[in-house]
């Protein structure tokens, strides 16, 4: 056996590096021991086994083997190449795809921007309309404490102020007023526009009210008056009156209440006197002690000098001497 021969038995075996140098690695015992029971190798390793014929039949194995592999790829050239066009087709669609896909996913990124932007936005608008309607509310508590509605200018400029509505309306400029005297609103413009025309609007309702007062307090100066009534019915029925008056004029309040007490200081007067005159009529004069029941003249001058009367007094008889008084609850 040649060198060459050698070479190509070792290389067959492994065992030769392609440079032709013997190879350093250590030899797997395990894969030695799976080698040596194939039935090709187990021949070859056999004492006195023909080494070169062997490898000569291994090579034309394979050289069998490898012309049958060629004859299968040549049938099969028309098979691979149609397969090549697909694949190659299959590359193109899969690169279309993948630009389409890419094309997408730069779309999806603008969108999710978009959206991002959108829901900032959102959340920007929401915050200033959440402002906005809070200014808003808050604006609109502000004019409709300052502003008067104009049917309740009407009822307390021409209104009667008998009516059952009318304290209601007062009761409302009175929280008009009230507002108005609040520091925050004085700071307001509002205020310096709202606030003269309050101020008509209350001098013209002290006037109807004292107006009105007086004529009721002016009812118990009438002859034959149920003073009872009128102050029940009437006076304290119109109670939230005088306390308007006290509240916003006390001047006014003043003047009613001083009309109110004269009136009623002049009619306690005449109803005492009435009573004191009643009184007076009622008097009656009991009999003293010394009172003659009859006149001293009509006695006799023998009957006055018979008797020896012990009693000295007024010569003139009593008023009532024979009026029988309590008399009677004394014989019982």
């Amino acid at each position: 056996m040649n060198d060459a021969e050698d070479d190509r038995v070792w290389e067959s075996l492994g065992l030769l590096a392609k440079d032709g140098d013997a190879l350093d690695a250590k030899l797997d015992l395990d894969e030695l021991q799976m080698a040596a029971t194939n039935p090709l190798v187990a021949s070859g390793l056999r004492p006195g086994a023909d080494i070169p014929a062997l490898v000569r039949s291994v090579e034309n194995q394979l050289h069998e083997v490898e012309s049958a592999s060629v004859a299968d790829f040549v049938r099969e050239g028309e098979s691979l190449s149609k397969l090549h066009v697909d694949m190659v087709k299959c590359g193109k669609t899969l690169d279309d795809m993948e630009s389409t896909l890419v094309g997408y996913a730069k779309q999806l990124a603008e969108l999710s921007e978009e959206i991002r932007r959108l829901q900032n936005g959102t959340t920007t608008a929401a915050a200033r309309v959440s402002s906005r309607s809070a200014a808003e509310a808050h604006l609109s508590a502000f004019i409709d404490e300052v502003i008067i509605p104009p049917s309740a200018i009407t009822t307390i400029v021409e209104g009667d102020v008998g009516q059952d509505n009318y304290s209601s309306q007062l009761a409302l400029l009175d929280k008009k007023i009230a507002f108005m005297e609040l520091e925050d609103t004085k700071a307001s413009v509002a205020h310096g526009e709202v606030k003269p025309q309050l101020d008509q609007l209350l001098l013209k309702a002290v006037q109807k009210v004292k107006a009105f007062l007086h004529e009721k307090v002016a009812l118990l100066r009438r002859p034959n008056t149920n003073v009872q009534i009128i102050k029940e019915n009437v006076l304290l029925k119109n109670k939230t009156l005088f306390e308007f008056l006290m509240d916003h004029s006390f001047t006014a309040y003043v003047e009613v209440r001083d009309d109110y007490v004269d009136t009623m200081s002049k009619l306690y007067n005449v109803l005492f006197q009435r009573y004191i005159q009643g009184l007076m009529s009622l008097k009656e004069d009991a009999g003293a002690r010394g009172e003659l029941l009859v006149e001293s003249s009509s006695f006799g001058s023998s009957f006055r000098l018979g008797l020896d009367f012990s009693f000295t007094g007024k010569s003139q008889p009593a008023k009532n001497s024979f009026a029988i008084g309590d008399r009677l609850e004394s014989l019982k």
